[in-house]
C-alpha cells in the first residue's frame, strides 16, 4: 500500500502536532475539523511549530501542502484517514462512519490512547484496514509512535504504518490492542500511585515529582505530567482501565476524581495539582 496523502480529522493540540510531523516529510495533508476558528487557530500553531523546528525551508513553502477542511468528504482523495478527536467512542466512531461514506478504501488509523482499536474497527469500512497509531504528545516532539493492531489487521496495513511511522522520523512500538495498549498500562497506574502518595500526606507534591525527576531521570514528575496530559483524560483512561479489566491497580485515586469534579483540569485550566499562569 502506498501512502502519499493523509487526511487528519481533528484539529486540536493533537492533530495540529500530527499534521505538522507529516507535513514536515513531504507529505500533503488535509486538516478537517467542524470549527473553522479551531483551523485557523491549527494553521497557526503548525505555523510556529514549523518555526521552532527550524525546518531548512520557508514554513509558508510546507503550508502549501496542508488543506484546511471543514466538509467531512474531504477525506475523499487520502490514502491514510487518521482520527485526532475526543477521546469519545461515539466521536471516533461517527468520524470512521462517515468518513466511509466518502472513502471506504483508505486505511483508517486512531491516535485514541485508551479505546479498543477493535471496537472503533466495527465503524471502519474494512476492519482488516483498520490500526491504531498513538502519537504522544507534543507529536513534532516525541519520537515514538504506539501502533496497534488488532487480530484483523492485515499484515500489509500493519507493515504500511510500521514503514510510515520510519518515513516521518519516528519508531513504531507495535503493541497488542488491549486495554490501555503498553504505555498508558504503565504511565497511568504510576500516575496514580502518585496521586494517592500526596493524598495520603506522604510527601508534597513537589517532593514526589522531584524524587520521580531527580531518583528515576524522568524529565517530569507524575504530578506534572497528570496536568500537561490533562486530569480528566488521565481519569477518563483509567476508568475505561478499570471497567474492562476489573483490575484495582486501575481504579482512579479519590483526589484525582475529585479535582476533575472541581474543574480543576490541569494546566488547561491554568489548575491542577499546580497553578499555571
Amino acid at each position: 500500500m502506498n501512502v502519499d496523502s493523509i487526511a487528519v480529522i481533528g484539529a486540536g493540540t493533537m492533530g495540529s502536532g500530527i499534521a505538522q510531523v507529516f507535513l514536515q516529510h513531504g507529505f500533503t495533508v488535509t486538516l478537517i475539523d467542524r470549527e473553522e476558528e479551531q483551523l485557523k487557530e491549527a494553521q497557526d500553531r503548525i505555523r510556529d511549530g514549523l518555526n521552532r523546528a527550524d525546518s531548512g525551508e520557508q514554513d509558508h513553502g510546507i503550508l502549501e501542502h496542508l488543506v484546511l477542511a471543514s466538509d467531512p468528504a474531504a477525506v475523499a482523495d487520502a490514502d491514510l484517514i487518521l482520527e485526532a478527536v475526543p477521546e469519545d467512542e461515539e466521536i471516533k466512531g461517527t468520524v470512521f462512519a462517515t468518513s466511509a461514506d466518502h472513502n471506504p478504501d483508505a486505511i483508517y488509523a486512531s491516535n485514541t490512547s485508551s479505546i479498543p482499536i477493535g471496537t472503533l474497527a466495527t465503524y471502519a469500512p474494512d476492519p482488516s484496514k483498520c490500526v491504531g497509531m498513538h502519537f504522544f504528545n507534543p507529536a513534532p516532539v516525541m519520537d515514538i509512535v504506539e501502533v496497534v493492531a488488532t487480530e484483523d489487521t492485515s499484515d500489509e496495513t500493519l507493515e504500511t504504518i510500521q514503514s510510515l511511522v520510519e518515513e516521518i522520523g519516528k519508531t513504531a512500538s507495535t503493541v497488542q490492542d488491549v486495554p490501555g495498549f503498553v504505555s498508558n498500562r504503565i504511565l497511568m497506574p504510576f500516575i496514580n500511585e502518585a496521586i494517592k502518595t500526596l493524598e495520603q500526606d506522604i510527601a508534597s507534591k513537589e517532593d514526589i515529582d522531584q524524587i520521580a525527576e531527580n531518583g528515576f531521570n524522568h524529565p517530569m514528575g507524575p504530578l506534572r505530567l497528570a496536568d500537561f496530559i490533562g486530569l480528566d483524560v488521565c481519569l477518563d483512561i483509567m476508568e475505561r482501565m478499570y471497567e474492562e479489566t476489573g483490575e484495582d491497580r486501575f481504579r482512579p485515586a479519590n483526589l484525582l476524581q475529585q479535582k476533575v469534579e472541581e474543574g480543576l483540569l490541569g494546566k488547561k485550566t491554568g489548575d491542577g495539582f499546580y497553578t499555571y499562569e
